[in-house]
């Protein structure tokens, strides 16, 4: 593949996020957001997004990966658009202010009957001031 198709991919992945953040944002500020809840492999889902975003990721050399092999599904209830929405939006930003020939370390752990997911990059650490929304 050209770099250019590459490229014209990447940036279209990009603009689908932000038009589902938009989306997102308005359905909250409305109160209008739905949650579809229902059981789903996270493993299988956090391998979804990985692949989506590979392309961004290779171009600063950045391996995203598992703490460990995960070979049993770990089933979850919760809306699962909703979680892809987050996750990618965390291994995005892990990876745009990540360090060139990085990585994005993603772990999974049982705690208190729920599931708790780390997402560890060696980047800089960053600061927002709360938004007029807090």
């Amino acid at each position: 593949m050209t770099l250019l198709l590459e490229f014209i991919i990447m940036i279209i992945v990009i603009i689908a996020l932000v038009i589902k953040d938009l989306d997102l944002i308005s359905q909250i500020e409305s109160q209008n957001l739905k949650l579809d809840i229902k059981t789903f492999d996270i493993v299988e889902l956090i391998r979804e997004i990985i692949e989506e975003l590979e392309i961004s990721a290779s171009k600063k050399k950045i391996k995203i990966l598992f703490d460990k092999d995960y070979n049993k599904p770990v089933n979850v209830d919760a809306d699962r658009n909703r979680i892809h929405q987050v996750l990618t939006n965390l291994i995005s930003n892990s990876i745009n202010y990540g360090k060139e020939k990085g990585t994005t370390e993603i772990g999974i752990e049982y705690k208190n009957d729920k599931v708790l997911l780390t997402i560890n990059d060696n980047g800089c650490l960053l600061y927002t001031s709360p938004s007029p929304r807090d």
